[in-house]
């Protein structure tokens, strides 16, 4: 025997029921496995989509000019230089004008020396000491800054000149003014005071030591 009708019309019925559970159990693993650590496409496109900017992007470049730190602009250079310091002047005495250094000290030339160069050392240079100089120079009152020139000595100290002459003191001028070896002839050569102009002053001569 097939059995009962009523289990048989039992059957029947609980057939369309197990219809309907079937996708319902497919959607129930479905959620079972997203709840479970997966993540739905359309979730994670959601998250991404609403996620703010990363803070590590790089901030835009400024676009203002002079906005630079102020150490890493170069200095300006500056406006003012400062001029040579006066090295020849010129100062009244019984010879007329005649040039002098910054501190009134009566300056001479030596004829034995050749232009741009000079003849005088060892014992001529203790008598009479070049003018030495650290650089350049510049004329003052009564003098002519295109007539000053340097010259290098033997030893390489610079000695200035004034119109090609090596310029020189007298080693027994003591103060501003003194003339005490004018018109003299010492160690080869004639030695005489200098005019504005650059050229020897030929007045009366003055024994050296002595002041007239």
């Amino acid at each position: 025997m097939s059995g009962s009708p009523v289990a048989t019309e039992r059957r029947v019925q609980r057939a369309p029921v197990l219809r309907r559970l079937t996708p319902l159990c497919g959607l129930v693993a479905a959620a079972t496995a997203t709840a479970c650590g997966g993540t739905s496409p359309s979730a994670e496109t959601a998250r991404t989509r609403s996620a703010p900017a990363s803070s590590s992007a790089p901030a835009a470049p400024s676009t203002r000019t002079g906005s630079a730190p102020a150490s890493s602009a170069p200095a300006a250079p500056s406006t003012h230089r400062a001029r040579a310091r006066i090295t020849v002047r010129t100062a009244g005495s019984r010879y007329g004008r005649v040039l002098v250094d910054a501190r009134g000290r009566t300056l001479y030339l030596f004829t034995r020396d050749g232009t741009g160069a000079s003849r005088c050392g060892g014992a001529c240079a203790r008598a009479w000491p070049p003018y030495v100089v650290a650089g350049g120079g510049r004329a003052g009152a009564g003098a002519h800054t295109p007539l000053i020139g340097v010259i290098r000595r033997k030893e390489g100290s610079r000695q200035l000149t004034y119109n090609g002459h090596p310029l020189y003191y007298y080693v027994g001028d003591r103060a501003p003014g003194d003339i005490l070896c004018q018109d003299v002839e010492e160690y080869g050569g004639h030695w005489w005071v200098v005019s504005p102009a650059g050229g020897p002053v030929t007045g009366s001569g003055t024994p050296c030591g002595r002041s007239r």
